[in-house]
This record gives structure tokens, sequence and C-alpha cells, in this order.
């Protein structure tokens, strides 16, 4: 066990190997948002206060490293079990440790029988050479480092795979993983008068996310690898009481994720509407300004589109600046875009600016709502610039598609029109939003989980009803799969 000095902020470890611990048995909260198996909010923490910082090499007390394991390997000639290397916990179902822990077997020399700790600092790799070059030239690149004093303190047989961490802002962050070191002549004893070798677990963090299992739970959504990028932090927020009136809120800084996507030479209206699922990816409907092959740009944290600053003009209260992005990506599926950002969306950094959740849980996706939230701009009118929002009853499909038949006669949707499609109409006043003001493609309907009380997406418009017909939304839970399958880090 060793502890480095300095503010190295990283949490993963690299030329080691991962162990996945499959009995660790785990109840899941079916309407849990958040999967925090890399919460920096509950890891890294003592549960016990220290009397006194370490000089050279201690013996621990109990609650000292929490997070360190025991290895240990089936004896060759013994019924039992051998120590054989350290490791670290990095989630609730995975320990990593060096490689050769779990490939090799290991030297059984005399090992203590209490954990030690040692602090030592980090050289630099033209030190490291200087000091063996035939040895750590084989080894040291970018992804590899050296530390130790090589004055006899340090770690040694027994201690491959243990992690050595650092300590910043209370919390400590796994640095490094022990994994190479040179020798006394032909005894196999590790040379304390010799630098140590650490994998650099920082360029390791996307190969940890992506082999990490989400064991104990068989739904493909919650189970799926890429489920921890969405619904993170303060997602769908709700910051007005449960009870409070919809239509009492107000709407500037209420829906920070509504995004607008257009042309660069766009500027009289709003051509396409979307919602930020987090830092990197807004989800759109398939409007033309994206289909056309044209540059797209995306403008996240807007309320009026003819003002560069919003303000309550009550007391002059003003939300940040909006920020406006340049697309890299676009995948489309059906009459949805999955759009990525050129340049992540400043959440945490601008209150104005923040994702949505997405209704992952099976009983999120199977719930059934009689009225949704939409939110989105217009196409045209005196109000266009403005944010929009209306109360919609939902449209059984049937009667829907009969709509439609009935004013198109040629209609041949009816393929399309099933639990893929959510038909909702203001059924209290006709002529209002959004049968007759023509709200735009992307314009998002939401609902408010009363368990988290968050703002949870279940679709997106497609297309434009122009007051003859119930406005279309592509259901949001039937496309989670093709989302998680293809956002990534």
């Amino acid at each position: 066990m060793v502890h480095g000095t300095g503010p190295w902020h990283v949490c993963f470890a690299g030329l080691f190997s991962i162990l996945l611990l499959h009995n660790v048995r785990y109840s899941f909260a079916q309407d849990e948002l958040h999967i925090n198996d890399y919460n920096d909010n509950e890891c890294g923490e003592r549960m016990v206060k220290r009397k006194g910082l370490v000089k050279g090499g201690y013996s621990t007390q109990p609650g000292d490293w929490p997070w360190h394991v025991a290895l240990y390997h089936r004896g060759i000639n013994s019924a039992g079990f051998e120590y054989a290397c350290g490791g670290s916990i990095v989630h609730r179902y995975m320990v990593v440790t060096a490689a050769h822990c779990v490939t090799l077997a290991t030297s059984h020399n005399t090992i203590g029988t209490t954990l030690n700790e040692a602090r030592m600092p980090v050289v630099d790799s033209w030190t490291c050479l200087a000091s063996d070059r035939a040895f750590f030239g084989k080894f040291i690149q970018s992804k590899a480092f050296c530390a130790g004093y090589k004055n006899g303190t340090g770690v040694c047989n027994g201690d491959s795979g243990g992690g050595m961490f650092f300590h910043f802002q209370n919390r400590w962050y796994l640095k490094g993983v022990v994994s190479f070191s040179n020798t006394n002549d032909y005894s196999g004893v590790c040379n304390l008068k010799q630098y140590i070798g650490f994998t650099d677990a920082s360029q390791y963090i996307d190969w940890v996310y992506n082999n990490t299992p989400i064991s104990g739970i068989d739904d493909p959504i919650l189970r799926h690898p890429n489920i921890r990028l969405i619904n993170q932090g303060s997602c769908g927020r709700n910051e007005h009481m449960e009870e409070l009136d919809e239509n009492r809120k107000p709407i500037l800084n209420q829906y920070p994720w509504m995004a607008i996507l257009a042309n660069p030479t766009t500027t009289e209206y709003v051509p396409c509407n979307g919602v930020l699922l987090n830092r990197n990816y807004v989800l759109a409907g398939n409007c033309w300004q994206i289909t056309a092959g044209e540059e797209v740009i995306v403008t996240l944290g807007d309320y009026d589109t003819s003002r560069t600053k919003d303000c309550i003009d009550e007391d002059r209260s003003c939300v940040p600046a909006v920020q406006t992005v340049y697309v890299s990506q676009i995948i489309r599926k059906d009459d949805l875009a999955l759009v990525r950002l050129a340049v992540p969306a400043d959440i945490g950094g601008r209150e104005n600016i923040e994702a949505i959740c997405l209704p992952v849980t099976p009983e999120q996706r199977d719930r059934l709502y009689n009225r949704y939230i939409m939110t989105g701009w217009k196409e045209s009118g005196t109000d266009s610039t403005f944010l929009q929002r209306a109360l919609l009853d939902v449209v059984h499909t049937k009667q829907c598609w009969a709509e439609y038949q009935e004013s198109y006669h040629e209609f041949r949707g009816s393929d399309q029109m099933d639990s893929r499609i959510i038909c909702a109409r203001n059924l209290n006043n006709r002529s209002r939003s959004p049968q007759c003001n023509d709200y735009q493609p992307g314009s998002a309907i939401q609902a408010i989980d009363q368990k988290s009380d968050r703002y949870l997406l279940y679709g997106l418009q497609v297309g434009i009803g122009y007051c003859e017909v119930p406005e279309q939304y592509k259901a949001i839970s039937k496309y989670l799969l093709w989302i998680l399958d293809n956002i990534r880090r």
C-alpha cells in the first residue's frame, strides 16, 4: 500500500486486469434514476479518522484503506488458498489489479500478515530511465510511471496490483497500480534500491467504463454499459413544489434542456427543437435542416431568441448567456436524430443549461400518462421567439389513426402508428397549441416522475399537424436501446 503526494484527480488504473465480483448482493431500486457506480461523492473517503501522517513504511489500522483488497490463488500443493497480490475496489462489482496477478503464478516469498503503507514521490521518466535504462527502458511509456526513494522504503513481492493513491479535495484517488520492479540478481526478490513501476490509472478510464458490468440486473436498459452516460447529476430538475400546477411555474429557466437546432444562416425563427441528454448529446426531430447535409449549430440555454440575454423584467434578474455549439455527428433512426456536440455543453457552469432525464426503469418506461407537458418553439407568430409550454391530453392511437385517415385519404401510416407513436392535443382549447400554433419538430413532451420529482422525456414531435389532426410524438422509451448503443463518452 503506497500513497503519493500531489493533486492527481484520477480514478482508475491501466496495465492491469479487471476482476468481476458476481456474488455481491445488491437490490436495485426500480425508481432509481442515477447509476452511482462512479460517484465522486461516495468514493475515496475513509470511514475512520487517522491519528497521524506516514513518513516511511508503517502498519495500517482497520479502515485506513477500505478499498484495498487481497487476492488469493488456489495453492498448487495445498487444498487452500495462498495470498498472491493486492487490488483496489473501483466499483461495487469490480476490482482492478496488475495483469500478471491473474495470468501468471506469483512467487511465494515471505509476506507480512499486516497491511502496510508507505509514502513515496513520483519521479519523472528521464530520471527513472537513467537509473536503470536496461530494465525500465522495456516498460516506461506514456501509460506507466516510476516512484520511490531508492532507500529501502517501497513496495516489494506481494504488493503487485496494489494501488498508489493521491489525496485531493478530501478524497483519495487511484493514480497507479504496482506493476513492475527490478530484482536482486536471481533471487526474485525486489530491489528496494531501485524505483518501482506503476501503471497509470488515468490512461485507462474509458477501458474501465467499457468493461464495467451492472451485475445482478437483467433489464437490457439498466444493464447497458452506457446507462451511466445519461440521467447524470441534476437532470430533469424541478425546483418547485410537486403539487404546484405546471401552468403556474415560470417558463424561463424551468426547462433548461430545450435546445435549438439551425443552420448558421438561420436567424428569423426556430427551425428545429431538441433536448439535451448529457454534456455531449442532443436528441432532436429529424428536421430538414438536419437532413439537408448543411452545417448545423445547436443553441443551449435560450428562452427568447430575439434577445441576447433573458431577464425577468420586474427585477432585472437575468440568466447566463446562451451557449452555441457546432455539431460533429448526426445519427438518425426513423424520425429522430441523435446529435453529438463538437464542444461539451456547459452543464453545471450555467444554470440555464441542464440535461433532461430519460425513463430508464421498467416502471418508468411502461407508465402511461393521460396528459403531458409540451415545450418548444413555434414555427411562426408574434410569440414564436419565446419558448412555449402547453398541457396536452393523449389521443388514443386508434382515434388518432382514424383522424389521419379522414384528413389524409391516402394516409398509409398504420404500420407506424403503434406503440412508437404518442398522439396528443390540447383538448381544452382546440384553437391553442399545438394544434393551431404549428410547433416545430423536436418539441418535447415530458412528465414529472413523482418518486424522484424530476422531468422525464417521453416524446419528441415529428412533423406538424397544421391544425387538422393531433400531433405525433416519437415515444422515447421505445428508442432507449438505440440511444444507448450510439452514445459515447
